[in-house]
């Protein structure tokens, strides 16, 4: 899954609030740590940085794990301090807003 989220606080390398993200490496990340769980099992996230080209905006790339249920809710935490709610994504592709 890929989620689009913003306010994920201070990144790393930092980048000034308004600029757009860079589009080569170093990607900027955020400094606190990004944990996903889903159905309360802990997803591999292979990516959570800044999204290459757009200003403010955070991209998580999230590998479900093979143990959730299927009609789980998903949580993040660490750069953010999220209740826990249900998430849903059905989500095939990106929406026309982040189309490049």
């Amino acid at each position: 899954i890929t989620a689009y989220l913003t306010g994920q606080g201070a990144v790393n390398p930092p980048v000034t609030t308004g600029d757009v993200a860079p589009s080569s490496p170093p990607f900027p990340v955020p400094v606190a740590p990004v944990v996903v769980k889903i159905g309360g099992q802990i997803a591999s996230v292979p990516f959570a940085g800044l999204a290459p080209g757009f200003i403010g905006l955070l991209q998580m790339n999230v590998l479900i794990p093979d143990a959730a249920n299927r009609s789980a809710s998903a949580t993040s935490s660490g750069a953010w301090q999220l209740p826990p709610a249900p998430w849903v994504s059905t989500m095939k592709s990106a929406p026309e807003s982040f189309a490049r």
